[in-house]
Parts: structure tokens; C-alpha cells; sequence
């Protein structure tokens, strides 16, 4: 379900300094904060929306880190409100459609549950309501939500994991012994979140298919890549991120 953006000259870059933050995580590890499993296929029904998976993934780790807000945020609030296609959507038109449109809502309000098995019945409703609308409205009342594009190599990859976790694209999905991997020719057809790495040997990915931990070959090449910020209004952070962050630097 992934679409390949063209960045514009307008987009945000990693390095360009457009948005404020600082290393608040200084090993890049973002292992103890992953959001509770949620797959994107299944009912026998695939979604195509991984980019809103991959996403929210992000966002839900950075609350939880930052502000110790452990919440589960709804993929078909944002798959309907960003017009996803059959073909998938593009990470840059979610990440703005949260950002300028949409903002959030509970799992809870628009849940993909057991009994849904369609097409239809995962988009809908649409038009969305003005209640659930409303409703994503709070989340952009109390947060600031921002995103930049991320060079893909070693170097910068690492960089940008001490500001948030990334959202990846990836060629789903090939195994080579024990890593996955994007051989030579193939295109990214995926989007999901890159959390950590161990050095030289391989990348985290966490996946809305199964088996959602996953870790890549230390060379994959991931194409697009997308650093989040998150801020909430009041500037109040979670003391214990703080307090770890500043130890592990």
C-alpha cells in the first residue's frame, strides 16, 4: 500500500533546521515504548493502509515516551479522511492529512474489528461524521505535529532514531537466513517503522502484518524515509524520559 512521494522544495528535510528539537534519546532505541500489535490484514481483508499503520505507530511511541500517554489511535479515521486507494497512499499525504485535516481519534470510536470484511465496511463512513471529525480536532487542539523527510543512510538514519522513531519503506517482504532484505531492482511497495538498530548487524522494523518485529540487513536500502515531532502544547514532558534520556547522553 505504499505510494512513492515526489519531494517538494516545500517539504520539510532532516538537517534543514525547520523544526526545534534535541536528542532525546541518545542510544536511538525505542524498544520499550512499541505500541500493542495491530495488523492491517485480516478477516480476509487487506486494507492498504499501511501508511497510516506505519505512522501511527510512530506517533503512539512519541506520546508514550514524552508525555507517558499510552494510546491507541485509529487507522481508518485517517485511511477515509486521507483517501486511501485500493493501490495504498502516499506517507507524506497521511502525515499532512493528520497535520492540516484530520488529527486523531480513539481506536475505540472507529475500531477494525471482527466484523468488518469489506472494503466498503473498512472506509466507511464517508463522508466522515462531523462527531468523529470534531473529535480529531482535540488532538490537534492539544498537540503540535510535525515531519520531515530523512536522507537514507547510516549515518543520518541514526541521528534522526535519537528525535523519534522512523517511518521506512521497504519491499515486503523477502528473507534471506535470518535478515530480510531488498535485493538489487526492487521497489518499495511497504511503509512501516524503523525503532532501533544494533550496529553493523541489523535494523528494527516494527510491521502491521505478522510477525511484527522484524530486522533487516544492515545495507537495505529503505528509499523513503520520515522523522516525526510531536509536541504537546502546554511544552510538559514525562519526567522519566527526561531523566533517561539526559543519563544515557
Amino acid at each position: 500500500g505504499f505510494l512513492p512521494d515526489k519531494i517538494a522544495s516545500e517539504d520539510y528535510i532532516f538537517g534543514g533546521k525547520q523544526i526545534t528539537d534535541f536528542p532525546m534519546n541518545a542510544d536511538g532505541q525505542w524498544d520499550e515504548y512499541l505500541p500493542e500489535n495491530e495488523l492491517q490484514s485480516k478477516n480476509n481483508l487487506e486494507t492498504m493502509n499501511c501508511t497510516a499503520y506505519g505512522t501511527l505507530n510512530c506517533i503512539e511511541i512519541l506520546l508514550n515516551a514524552k508525555y507517558n500517554i499510552k494510546e491507541n489511535f485509529s487507522e481508518r479515521y485517517i485511511g477515509v479522511l486521507a483517501e486511501t486507494l485500493p493501490q495504498g497512499n502516499s506517507p507524506h499525504k497521511i502525515a499532512e492529512t493528520i497535520r492540516k485535516i484530520s488529527g486523531l481519534i480513539k481506536e475505540s470510536l472507529l475500531p477494525f474489528n471482527d466484523g468488518i470484511n469489506t472494503w466498503e465496511g473498512y472506509y466507511n463512513p464517508n463522508p466522515m461524521t462531523s462527531f468523529l471529525q470534531k473529535e480529531g480536532q482535540k488532538f490537534l487542539e492539544q498537540f503540535e505535529f510535525k515531519h520531515e523527510w530523512v536522507t537514507s543512510n547510516e549515518n543520518e538514519l541514526k541521528k534522526a532514531l535519537k528525535l523519534s522513531p522512523l517511518g521506512v519503506s521497504v519491499h515486503a517482504w523477502i528473507k534471506e537466513g535470518n535478515y530480510y532484505v531488498k535485493p538489487q531492482g526492487y521497489y518499495p511497495n511497504h511503509w512501516c517503522m524503523l525503532y532501533g538498530y544494533e550496529e553493523g548487524k541489523f535494523w528494527k522494523i516494527f510491521d502491521s502484518y505478522d510477525d511484527t518485529t522484524k530486522e533487516l540487513i544492515w545495507d537495505y536500502n529503505f528509499d523513503f524515509v520520515k522523522r516525526y515531532h510531536i509536541q504537546k502544547k502546554n511544552q510538559r514532558f514525562n519526567l522519566k524520559y527526561l531523566l533517561s534520556a539526559y543519563i544515557k547522553s
